[in-house]
């Protein structure tokens, strides 16, 4: 004769309870936000506290523009961070008047020139535009130093800490 698990028993149970007799109220919980908190919500821009927002770079946008509009990774990334990550096509539809759904060669190639005449345009104001479009307040840098188009209140220099990782000299010999 097979004896109970007092788990067997109790677990079920505790996982219906909640959906009944007056639990069954959370069920019916708010479906839309408030209206008006969502506007003062939508009033408060982020702080972006480990940016590694590149400067304003003239020899950059003087440069012709790649061919391959995404490169190619030299690592694989997180998933979100892949250069073929959809996500990205709502941000370029956003920055770049990007019109296409897809991440076809020839249209992320188009994506690109847009970034490049947006970056020959605004020139030092670059970054910081980049981050009034995406409601950045300020951004917290991890660069060696601030580059040009940077040196404002929006952008705060985080320094490199790579001298505390490894604080004392290795020697191979």
């Amino acid at each position: 004769m097979r004896r109970l698990n007092i788990l067997n028993v109790l677990l079920p149970l505790i996982l219906i309870i909640p959906l009944t007799s007056e639990h069954t109220s959370l069920l019916n919980a708010q479906i839309q936000p408030d209206s008006l908190l969502l506007k003062e919500i939508f009033k408060i821009w982020a702080v972006d506290n480990h940016s590694h927002a590149s400067p304003f770079i003239q020899k950059i946008v003087d440069q012709p523009e790649p061919e391959d509009a995404l490169g190619t990774a030299q690592f694989p990334y997180p998933v979100r961070l892949r250069v073929d990550n959809p996500e990205y096509i709502k941000a370029w539809h956003s920055l770049y008047n990007y019109s296409y759904s897809d991440m076809d060669s020839t249209h992320t190639k188009a994506a690109l020139h847009n970034k490049y005449l947006l970056m020959r345009e605004k020139r030092e104001d670059w970054p910081v535009w980049i981050l009034d479009q995406v409601r950045i307040q300020t951004a917290f840098v991890n660069l060696p130093k601030l580059g040009p188009g940077q040196k404002n209140k929006r952008f705060r220099l985080v320094p490199l800490a790579d001298v505390l990782m490894i604080p004392f000299r290795v020697s191979n010999d």
